[in-house]
């Protein structure tokens, strides 16, 4: 053993000479390489950031290109290109770099490099120079920190062309989205603008009704209220006043209101499907739809709102005709009020006993229009411009003709001067009314005569004695029904005169005249008393009488419908009917005779 130590003494100085060159060699090759492979990366990088910022600017081509689709599509396949060159170069320098790994593009590529570059630190740890193993882990090191940089364009600076097919793809979808709601908004916006053009009559017509609501409404506000409203409102240009306003025609409004039925159809619909696409959840991810929908939006409400001008329109007429009718309701209760009251007046003046009930449909006229005054008022104050000022103001001018010194104030003043009149005149009233009564009473006596004398009666001939008692028990009974009429209504006079008389001065004086009164009544009762029952003879006529009217009332009808189908016979011999006609005329004609 001792004989062999000196053969294998300079053979294990060579091995570990060759093994320690053999180190140093592997470092030197692998600082090298990683030197080269760096200063490539970097330059790789810096093509990888100038197309980046290209690849960019084409994707932001792809929001600004509108409805030019061609453009966005070619935009979005440079930038795919533009990576996926950039990918190939890159995985070319780390095939390079590192022969051992199976790289395949992709994105695990970054993550494969490090972990390779994480062995070959390890595998520096076992080499004993330390000036190598630190000048190796050095640039190992430096190498990683520039390949995490390369990495980090496609994360952050080449995020935009990454998404880039996404963008073309949204773009297309709001493409579809906007020609689908175009097909339904434009008919809607077409339709909107012919009511509009079919209203304008209307529209100028509530234009210049509020601007003269605007004008009536500060003539009558206080100097504090218009103070204040100049300093809300800029200064307008001054509107002629002679400027009359023209109600449109019936045939415009008719036509303006059916249009904008029909264009508030359309636009409901359009609105509808525009709540239907922003529920969808795509629309809720996707920008370039939201701007689509938020652009359709934008002209509903231009359409809605013109639509909105013509409703205003159409209830500034509304309220016209409203307030007209009702002032005009008004002024024929006015005009009522006022022919019941020269009535009244007429009744009182000539002091007839009809002025009680005159002034009770003076009373009742002026209550009506009393409440319809109030209830109007109430009605046009939710009027807006110009109709409902001018109905409040002529409705309160009826206000005041009808309160104050007006025509309450008269039928309060004729009430007055009639229970005067009544109240000194009350006895001569009720002495006219039995004075009536009375000859009412001598006349029915007087036609009473011959039917209550026997002698009379059998002096007549048959017929003619008939024919007289009929007739003188008919004018009999009529006489004695207006005597009992006349004394009722005398007495119901004299019992209220007596009840209004008990409270006055001369009360014993005018009850001993109203006993007067009433005895006088009640003679001239006593005298036609005898009329209430007729003789049998006379009783009999009227009986034959009632019969005799009631035959020849029946024989005047008959008498008509014989004319009627001779008639009907005349025309039918002039123009032959067939024979169904003909017996249904023959049948009529029987009808009408039985």
């Amino acid at each position: 053993m001792k004989q062999r130590r000196p053969v294998f003494k300079p053979l294990s100085t060579l091995l570990g000479k060759w093994r320690a060159e053999r180190r140093r060699s592997l470092v030197q090759d692998l600082v090298e390489k990683a030197e080269i492979t760096s200063a490539m990366i970097e330059h790789v990088a810096r093509q990888q950031c100038r197309a980046a910022s290209g690849s960019v600017a084409s994707a932001a081509a792809i929001s600004t290109a509108g409805d030019d689709l061609s453009e966005a599509q070619k935009a979005a396949e440079q930038t795919e290109v533009a990576f996926s060159c950039q990918a190939a170069e890159l995985g070319q320098l780390h095939f390079l770099a590192f022969p051992d790994l199976n790289w395949e593009p992709g994105p695990a590529f970054s993550h494969e490099v490090k972990e390779a570059i994480g062995l070959k630190l390890g595998m520096l740890k076992q080499f004993e120079s330390d000036q190598g193993r630190l000048k190796a882990t050095d640039s190992l090191g430096t190498f990683r920190e520039k390949l995490r940089v390369a990495n980090q364009p496609p994360d952050r600076k080449l995020l935009p062309f990454l998404a880039a097919q996404d963008t073309f793809k949204a773009q297309v979808e709001a493409k579809k989205l906007s020609d689908e709601m175009e097909a339904k908004l434009m008919p809607a916006e077409v339709e909107v603008e012919r009511a509009e053009t079919i209203a304008e009559p209307l529209l100028h017509f509530a234009e210049a009704a509020l601007a003269a609501g605007q004008a009536a409404a500060e003539a009558t506000a206080t100097p504090k209220a218009k103070a204040k409203a100049k300093e809300k409102e800029p200064s307008k240009p001054a509107k002629s006043k002679s400027q009359k306003q023209e109600l449109p025609s019936a045939e415009v409004v008719a036509l303006a209101t059916k249009h904008a039925s029909e264009a508030a159809v359309n636009i409901q619909a359009v609105q509808k499907l525009l709540d239907q696409k922003r529920s969808n959840q795509q629309v809720l991810f996707s920008a370039p739809m939201k701007k689509v929908l938020e652009k359709v939006e934008a002209r509903i409400r231009t359409a809605q709102k013109k639509l909105d001008r013509i409703k205003i329109a159409q209830k500034e007429l509304r309220e016209r005709e409203t307030s007209t009718a009702l002032v005009s309701d008004v002024a024929e209760k006015m005009e009522t009020v006022s022919k019941a009251i020269k009535e009244a007046k007429s009744a009182v003046d000539a002091a007839q006993g009809e002025e009680e009930e005159a002034l009770k449909a003076a009373s009742k006229a002026a209550a009506l229009a009393k409440v319809a005054i109030s209830m109007k008022l109430l009605e046009v104050k939710r009027f807006t411009a110009e109709a409902g000022i001018q109905a409040q103001r002529s409705l309160q001018e009826h206000q005041q003709t009808l309160h104050g010194q007006g025509s309450l104030s008269e039928i309060e003043a004729l009430k007055k001067t009639a229970a005067e009149q009544k109240e000194n005149l009350g006895p001569w009233f009720a002495s006219r009314k039995v004075e009536e009564a009375e000859a009412l009473a001598e006349k029915a006596e007087q036609t009473s005569a011959p039917i209550f004398d026997d002698e009379k009666l059998a002096s007549m001939s048959s017929m003619a004695r008939a024919l007289d008692i009929r007739q003188a028990g008919d004018v009999n009974q009529r006489a004695y029904k207006d005597t009992i009429d006349a004394v009722n209504q005398a007495q119901r006079m004299i019992t209220m005169l007596q009840i209004e008389a008990k409270n006055k001065e001369n009360a014993a004086e005018l009850a001993a005249e109203y006993a007067k009164l009433q005895a006088r009544l009640r003679q001239a009762e006593a005298s036609v008393s005898h009329c209430a029952s007729l003789p049998e003879p006379v009783q009999k006529q009227l009986i034959l009488k009632g019969f005799i009217d009631e035959v020849e009332s029946k024989v005047k009808a008959v008498e008509g419908k014989a004319n009627t189908a001779e008639q009907l016979a005349k025309e039918a011999e002039e123009n032959p009917f067939p024979e169904q006609a003909r017996l249904a005329a023959f049948q009529f004609i029987l009808s009408n005779l039985f």
